[in-house]
C-alpha cells in the first residue's frame, strides 16, 4: 500500500520493541537501524511466524526507491519512531 501511494516512510506497529537478533536468547541484541543488505544477512532470525513477514515488507518497501525509510516497533512506541527515538529503521543509506 506504501508504494502504491507513493509514501516516503512507512511504520510497521507490533508488540515488541523493534528487531533482534537473537531475540529471547542470553545474547538478545535490538538493532536500531540497518540497510536492507544488512538485515538480509540476518534472515535467519527472523521466522515467517514472526518478524519474518515484517521485516520482509520493510525491505521491499525501502529497496523501491533511493530516500524511502521503514521504522518497525512497538505501538505504544509509534510517537517516539517518528521523532527516531525508537524501533528498528531500515533505509539505503
Amino acid at each position: 500500500l506504501g508504494k502504491t501511494l507513493g509514501a516516503d516512510g512507512l511504520m510497521i506497529l507490533t508488540d515488541v520493541e523493534g528487531v533482534a537478533v537473537n531475540k529471547d536468547k542470553p545474547d538478545e541484541k535490538w538493532i536500531k537501524s540497518a540497510s536492507p543488505a544488512a538485515i538480509l544477512e540476518l534472515a535467519d532470525n527472523f521466522p515467517a511466524g514472526s518478524m519474518g513477514p515484517k521485516v520482509s515488507s520493510a525491505i521491499d518497501f525501502v529497496q523501491t526507491q533511493r530516500d524511502r525509510w521503514c521504522r518497525i516497533g512497538s505501538l505504544k512506541d509509534a510517537t517516539s519512531m517518528l521523532e527516531g527515538k525508537a524501533g528498528t529503521k531500515l533505509t539505503n543509506e
